[in-house]
């Protein structure tokens, strides 16, 4: 197991929880522009991005799809961080 994964995992999901509460509560008023769920494509670019591309975007209104996406991102983060790190 790779601790630098792990830590690179754990901090993006703390930070991708974070983005995505403040997204969905922030772009539920409106106003002149809504982008709503962009901060949670954002946050998911490297998984949500190739599926977009692929023409299966992720429906990321939905919160447990959402939650799928970021850990799959999460995962994606710890795999590459041991790839590099050499464990």
């Amino acid at each position: 197991m790779s601790r630098i994964g792990l830590w690179a995992a754990g901090i993006y999901l703390a930070g991708a929880i974070w983005v995505v509460v403040v997204d969905a509560r922030e772009s539920a008023t409106g106003g002149w522009i809504s982008l709503k769920n962009m901060g949670a494509f954002l946050v998911t670019l490297p998984v949500s991005g190739p599926l977009s591309m692929m023409g299966m975007e992720p429906a990321l209104g939905n919160p447990v799809i959402c939650g799928l996406v970021i850990l799959l991102t999460a995962g994606l983060i710890y795999w590459v961080c041991r790839l590099v790190a050499g464990r």
